[in-house]
């Protein structure tokens, strides 16, 4: 199942990092106040140039500081999961211990017998230091982690293309071994054969179609990583409403969208929408079936939800309807879902499955939205 994108508010781990970047800049505003950095006016040259180095000084810790709270208010706000921002934030702490035992080594003397003048510039070092090593660290947590979760990335694309290539061959096999018994009877039977034999072979001949433009779909979510911009949702819902009706007449479909509602996607959105769409019409049970399509905005993120009145998925399946079938029934079919999977989790988003009252199915998609 795709990942579970989190809410509009920040993590723990982020927040640690931000609390960090705040007690950095608390700590410079401290030194700043002790030891009364800027408040003397300066007589001489000399003390000019102590002043424009306190001030940098001063603007460097402020930096350092900011850095690491924009840091992690942008961890907060990334893709980045509960593991990766763990590992940020255990990145920043390094940095800060690690630049405070290396001031204590270096400097241990300085701490136990210095005077007034040398424990300033003591603290001064120190606490440079710990903020430009705290920066450091964030800096080493966020490289780290985007290599891990790239590393992931390409662990999963290689496992997904091995698996499109299994039912590749496992359905187009099954569909043409079909489609070649069939025409076998028509030609040595011809007196026969009927209009039944006919249909199964362009039934089987459609599968195999729709099944290699699936794949088609499927390989170019994997395969390409193109930018991301915004996209609105409500006309490509409408048009694929629309295409719904023309292929499936029987159908009764809505589509809500009360406010402008623009996602982070590309134009492979409209596969979602009519993958989710195909799927309720061909598992229904009612000979007129009902759909409907709500889209919403909550916070930051768009909701898309695909309602029907079918059967339902029972709960242990709510799951495992996501991952590719094989079966032999329907060449073709059971890639649906897994491809509307493929393409939300390179969106950085999630989807799910909810009961619907009082019957049927509700395929919960959730994407990061975009500036209207």
């Amino acid at each position: 199942m795709s990942r579970e994108i989190g809410d509009s508010e920040m993590g723990v781990w982020a927040w640690l990092v931000v609390i960090i970047g705040a007690l950095l800049l608390l700590g410079g505003i401290a030194y700043g106040m002790l030891f009364e950095i800027v408040i003397d006016r300066p007589a001489t040259t000399r003390e000019y140039l102590v002043l424009v180095l306190e001030v940098m000084t001063l603007v460097l810790l402020a930096g350092f500081a900011l850095g690491v709270v924009a840091g992690g208010v942008w961890l907060g706000r990334s893709s980045f999961g509960p593991e990766c921002q763990r590992r940020v934030a255990m990145w920043c702490l390094v940095g800060l211990f690690g630049s405070c035992l290396v001031i204590v080594v270096l400097q241990g003397n300085e701490l136990l017998v210095g005077s007034r003048s040398s424990i300033r510039f003591l603290v001064q070092d120190a606490v440079v230091a710990v903020s430009g090593g705290t920066f450091a660290g964030m800096l080493l947590g966020g490289y780290d982690a985007n290599l891990r979760r790239r590393a992931a990335e390409v662990v999963a694309q290689r496992n997904a293309l091995a698996t499109a290539n299994e039912l590749l061959r496992h359905h187009v096999l099954n569909g043409m071994q079909v489609v070649l018994g069939y025409t076998e009877i028509v030609r040595e039977e011809p007196q026969e054969a009927d209009e039944r034999h006919l249909d199964a072979v362009a039934d089987r001949g459609r599968g195999v179609v729709d099944l290699v433009q699936r794949m088609g779909y499927l390989m170019r979510s994997l395969a390409e990583r193109t930018e991301l911009y915004p996209v609105a949702v409500a006309p490509i819902v409408r048009d694929r409403v629309d295409d719904l009706q023309a292929e499936h007449p029987e159908v009764s479909p809505s589509v809500r969208c009360p406010e402008p509602v623009r996602v982070q996607a590309d134009d492979l959105l409209g596969e979602v929408v009519w993958n989710l769409l195909d799927n309720a019409v061909v598992h229904s049970d009612r000979e007129t079936p009902t759909i409907e399509v709500t889209v919403t905005r909550n916070g930051d993120r768009a909701i898309i939800e695909v309602a029907d009145d079918g059967p339902g998925i029972r709960d242990e399946r709510k799951e495992s309807v996501f991952e590719p079938e094989e079966s032999t029934a329907d060449v073709g079919r059971g890639l649906g879902l897994y491809l509307v999977e493929t393409i939300v989790d390179r969106y950085h988003g999630a989807v799910h499955v909810e009961d619907n009252d009082p019957r049927g199915a509700v395929f919960v998609v959730v994407l990061p939205g975009a500036a209207a």
